[in-house]
C-alpha cells in the first residue's frame, strides 16, 4: 500500500476517554478488550443511523492509541472539515451511549502525517492536546482559528449551513481553572434520544468529587442546548446521517419509537 503523507495545513481533533484507568483497574481486561475493539469496529467508517450501519466509506482518517483519538480532515477543504466534524459528532455520541464518555479538540494548522507508519507532528496537534486536558466537562471545543479558516459554511443559506450551526453552537465551556469561555462546541446532545435520560448515560461509580463535577458541568450543557431548542432536527429534512440517533432496550420502529426520558 502506498504511504498517505499530509504535509500541510488542516483540521484535526483530539479525544481522550475519561475514567479510561478506572475501567482498566475495575473491568476484566477480556472484557474490556472485546468491548473497546467493538466499538472501534462500529466507528469505521461513515455512520448511517436510521438503517443501523455502518457504511465502508472513509470520511477522515483516524488514529487510536489506548484511550485516545486522533482524527485529520482528508483535505484542507470545506467538504473534507465537514465531513471529519460531522464523524467527531456522531462518534462522540456513540462512545457516550456506550460507557465511554469523550473530551476532545478541534484545532487548525500545520501538521506532517504519515498515516499507514502513524506518524503525527504539528502544533495544532499539540494544541489540540493542550485544549482538551484544560476543560472540565464531558464535551468538546472547536478553537477559534477553525471557525476562521472554515467561516463561509456557517454563513450559507443552505440546509448544510444550518446543520452545522446547531451542530456548533457557542457554549460558556468550563476550564479546571475554574474560568468558564466561550467556545464553539461540538453538540453531541443534538438529535441524541436516550430511553432512560441522558443523565442515566453518565456513571460515577465509585463516588468521586471531582467526576461529578465534570458530569454537572455536562448536564448544563445538556439542558441549556434542550432549552434553546436546538436539540433534534427535523429527520424529514436533514440527509440520513444527521437523523436521531435512539438509545434504549428495544430498537425503536413505527408506533414504537421512544421519547428522551429526562429533561437533559
Amino acid at each position: 500500500m502506498d504511504e498517505v503523507i499530509i504535509q500541510g495545513k488542516r483540521a484535526i481533533a483530539y479525544f481522550d476517554i475519561l475514567g479510561f484507568k478506572n475501567r482498566i483497574n475495575n473491568t476484566p481486561f477480556d472484557i474490556l478488550s472485546a468491548t473497546y475493539e467493538k466499538l472501534i469496529k462500529n466507528t469505521d467508517g461513515e455512520f448511517a443511523i436510521m438503517d443501523g450501519i455502518i457504511t465502508n466509506k472513509q470520511v477522515c482518517f483516524r488514529y487510536v492509541f489506548s484511550d485516545s483519538l486522533f482524527l485529520v480532515a482528508k483535505e484542507d477543504t470545506e467538504e473534507s472539515f465537514i465531513d471529519m466534524l460531522s464523524y467527531a459528532w456522531r462518534m462522540m455520541q456513540l462512545f457516550i451511549a456506550s460507557g465511554f464518555p469523550l473530551r476532545g479538540a478541534v484545532t487548525y494548522g500545520e501538521i506532517y502525517a504519515n498515516i499507514e507508519k502513524s506518524i503525527f507532528l504539528g502544533k495544532a496537534i499539540s494544541e489540540a492536546v493542550i485544549l482538551e486536558a484544560q476543560q472540565d466537562w464531558i464535551g468538546a471545543v472547536v478553537d477559534l482559528p477553525v471557525i476562521n479558516r472554515y467561516e463561509a459554511i456557517f454563513k450559507r443559506d443552505d440546509i448544510l449551513s444550518i446543520i452545522m450551526n446547531v451542530i456548533l453552537p457557542i457554549h460558556d465551556v468550563p476550564f479546571k481553572d475554574g474560568t468558564c469561555k466561550d467556545y464553539h462546541v461540538i453538540n453531541w446532545r443534538q438529535n441524541m434520544i436516550s430511553e432512560d435520560g441522558i443523565k442515566a448515560l453518565f456513571k460515577n461509580e465509585p463516588f468521586d468529587e471531582n467526576v461529578q463535577k465534570k458530569i454537572n458541568n455536562t448536564l448544563r450543557f445538556s439542558k441549556e442546548v434542550v432549552d434553546a431548542h436546538i436539540a433534534y432536527f427535523n429527520d424529514n429534512l436533514v440527509p440520513e446521517k444527521y437523523r436521531r440517533f435512539y438509545i434504549g432496550h428495544k430498537v425503536p420502529s413505527g408506533t414504537q419509537m421512544f421519547t428522551n426520558g429526562d429533561e437533559y
